[in-house]
């Protein structure tokens, strides 16, 4: 995921990007294999930002929760439901 981002903002020039999560491998949203923590904070490094667009419902650990809570509260990295949001969120 890190080698997409950074393509698009090499290629592209933007710093805002939205994925839908079906593009990114399930494993990736386990916490236990902090591919997510690792990634996000190269996000941070990079002054990157990225909204992953979808359905988090499955979740239920109170770990996931406050970790997608925590990550919408910051500037980098947003857990939404819908694109218009990604925007929205990116935008501000």
């Amino acid at each position: 995921m890190l080698d997409f981002v950074m393509s698009v903002q090499y290629e592209t020039g933007y710093r805002n990007i939205i994925v839908d999560k079906t593009n990114i491998l399930e494993a990736f949203f386990e916490l236990k294999t902090k591919l997510l923590g690792e990634a996000f904070q190269k996000l941070v490094t990079y002054q990157l930002r990225l909204a992953i667009v979808g359905d988090y419902s499955s979740y239920v650990s109170k770990s996931w929760q406050d970790y997608m809570f925590e990550s919408n509260k910051g500037n980098n990295v947003y857990f939404v439901a819908t694109e218009r949001e990604a925007v929205e969120k990116l935008q501000s």
